[in-house]
This record gives structure tokens, sequence and C-alpha cells, in this order.
């Protein structure tokens, strides 16, 4: 069995997300990367403040 999720955002509140994300990666990464952000204590960080930020139904 597979599950598959998706969340539906504004573009705006979308872009905010993303972008504090990209500010925590590492120069050299091009996009976020869970497995990247989560190596790090700054990046565990952004992930928490990200997931707050989603919707709850």
């Amino acid at each position: 069995m597979f599950t598959v999720a998706g969340v539906h955002l504004r573009d705006d509140l979308a872009e905010s997300i993303v972008g504090e994300l990209r500010a925590q990666m590492p120069a050299n990464q091009k996009e976020p990367k869970y497995s990247a952000l989560a190596g790090s204590s700054g990046g565990r960080k952004a992930l928490m403040r990200a997931f707050s930020r989603l919707p709850v139904r």
C-alpha cells in the first residue's frame, strides 16, 4: 500500500515557507531537501517552523 499526501497552499504562503527553508540551506544546495536540512540544528528548526505553518483541517 502506498500513501500519498499533498497540501494545497496559497502561493504567497508557499513562497514564504520555501524562502525560509532556502535561507537555512547549505550554499551549494540548489533546492530544499529534507535530508540536508535535517542534518543541522538550524535546518531542523527551519523544518519545524515550516511544518507549523501548514494548515490543519
